[in-house]
């Protein structure tokens, strides 16, 4: 199965946003962060990651039900249960 390439499915591309200070405060400018050499890149625009060679699949991540390849259900939010 093709996947097309993009920041959001790159194994090396984080959100900004979740970095540590002082990095995290250019999310603005830089929303998503290339980590893939030892100083990481803030992207103003990932169409650079729709051609970039050193492009890597994000790892699949198991369920909780033991299915490899998909996500675990949603949890509630406890104000809808009650």
């Amino acid at each position: 199965m093709t996947k097309t390439q993009g920041a959001g499915n790159c194994r090396w591309a984080v959100p900004t946003l979740t970095l540590e200070s002082p990095a995290w405060a250019e999310a603005d400018d830089r929303p998503w962060t290339c980590t893939r050499d030892e100083s990481p890149e803030g992207l103003e625009s990932t169409t650079a990651c729709e051609t970039c060679v050193r492009w890597e699949q994000q790892p699949e991540r198991p369920s909780a039900s033991g299915e490899g390849g998909t996500l675990p259900a949603a949890e509630p939010y406890l104000p809808d249960e009650l």
